[in-house]
């Protein structure tokens, strides 16, 4: 079993000797929405530049949440009111910029609970979902 105390006294005294730990690069991001980029209706200190930053980068990221109160599109325009810009709250957003009329699932940059079950029941070739929560159904 991994023992993250042990891990954690190893790497202190790894960098007390003076080595250096040298960590693999950057392939891409996977942030957590709520409590990364916001808490409630406002976002974090520092996140709508640092978004900005990583939207004008070359890394590859994508954003998501667990959240089953709001649709994709709802939480769309939730961050676009607090300035994260660059998202489309009209239509489904894609990292390389195209709707969903012609982008690929794999690419879309907000992904949502509710955004994965749609995907997978459309996936599925299911014509109708009976279970839905009121703030999920324009999904």
């Amino acid at each position: 079993m991994f023992d993250i105390r042990r891990f954690a006294k190893e790497i202190r005294e790894m960098t007390n000797r003076g080595a250096t730990i040298q960590r693999p690069p950057i392939a891409a991001l996977l942030i957590d929405i709520s409590g990364n980029l916001h808490v409630g209706s406002t976002p974090t200190p520092n996140a709508v530049n640092a978004f900005h930053r990583l939207q004008k980068s070359l890394v590859p990221f994508r954003l998501c949440s667990n959240t089953s109160k709001e649709s994709t599109g709802a939480l769309v325009k939730r961050l676009e009111a607090m300035g994260f810009g660059g998202l489309d709250p009209q239509r489904t957003q894609f990292v390389d910029g195209a709707d969903s009329h012609g982008g690929s699932p794999s690419r879309r940059l907000v992904w949502t609970s509710i955004g994965a079950v749609a995907q997978t029941i459309t996936n599925l070739g299911l014509k109708r979902c009976v279970l839905t929560i009121c703030y999920a159904l324009p999904q």
